[in-house]
């Protein structure tokens, strides 16, 4: 994502610029000496200024990514995130990985804020299946949205989606498969209170007891709420003031 976000390539372009300035600095020192001594060692400085280039670009990139998905994740501010976030994926090449995860974000931006059309558009079509965590991360996004947006149907479909994909990498990248098998409890629990089945309500407790970001508590919680509202099961009273106390500017919060 080094070309997405403005403080990244102004740092790449700074490191490249200094490269130059010093490889010229290198050929006035060198004046006299043959012509082999400053060219290798223009050679060695533009590689070096190359790499240190990309490794600085990149680091800042992850930086100024990671500061956006806080404005949606803890700060629970879709619309800031949004401003912040919409033309990313624009400015990433078409085709590449790093842009199929930027329209992931950008979805869940949409989707956070309620704008679900928005975010399905956003997200596009399904990478291919042979990358386990892509494939996985867009079935997750798919899900949530259209559950949201009462599909049932279409869900389940992905939810399979999201099961295949943590089934596929099991053996070869468990960690890959357990966080995926997660996101899959997660979203068949609120599929089955959406389709009037049992909850497990002692599993969506611990989950979150465990959660790491705000807005997958608000998911959880969600869930509570809709097993009561659609099963007549009381949902703990915590439960319903944390929904009206901590949705923060998401969808969440104009939820009965």
């Amino acid at each position: 994502m080094l070309f997405a976000f403005k403080r990244s390539k102004i740092a790449f372009a700074g490191v490249l610029t200094l490269t130059a300035v010093i490889i010229a600095l290198l050929w006035v020192r060198d004046q006299g000496k043959p012509l082999y001594i400053p060219l290798v060692a223009s050679l060695l400085m533009a590689g070096l200024g190359v790499l240190v280039a990309l490794l600085l670009g990149n680091i800042l990139a992850n930086m100024e990514n990671t500061r956006y998905l806080g404005y949606l994740h803890m700060e629970l501010d879709p619309e800031k995130f949004l401003k912040a976030y919409r033309d990313v994926p624009a400015r990433l090449k078409a085709g590449r990985r790093s842009a199929a995860v930027a329209r992931s974000y950008l979805a869940d931006g949409y989707w956070a804020n309620g704008q679900f059309r928005e975010a399905m558009e956003a997200l596009g079509a399904m990478p291919d299946s042979k990358d386990a965590a892509l494939f996985g991360l867009f079935a997750e996004k798919k899900c949530a949205i259209l559950q949201a947006m009462g599909d049932t149907e279409g869900a389940e479909a992905a939810l399979a989606q999201l099961k295949q994909a943590a089934e596929s990498c099991q053996a070869s990248k468990a960690e890959l498969s357990r966080n995926l098998h997660e996101n899959y409890s997660l979203y068949r629990q609120q599929q089955n209170a959406l389709t009037r089945q049992e909850v497990d309500r002692a599993a969506l407790s611990r989950a979150f007891k465990q959660a790491q970001y705000n807005l997958r508590r608000l998911e959880i919680a969600r869930v509570f709420q809709l097993n009561e509202a659609i099963n007549q099961v009381p949902a703990p009273q915590t439960t319903r003031e944390y929904l009206e106390k901590n949705s923060g500017k998401t969808f969440f919060s104009r939820l009965s």
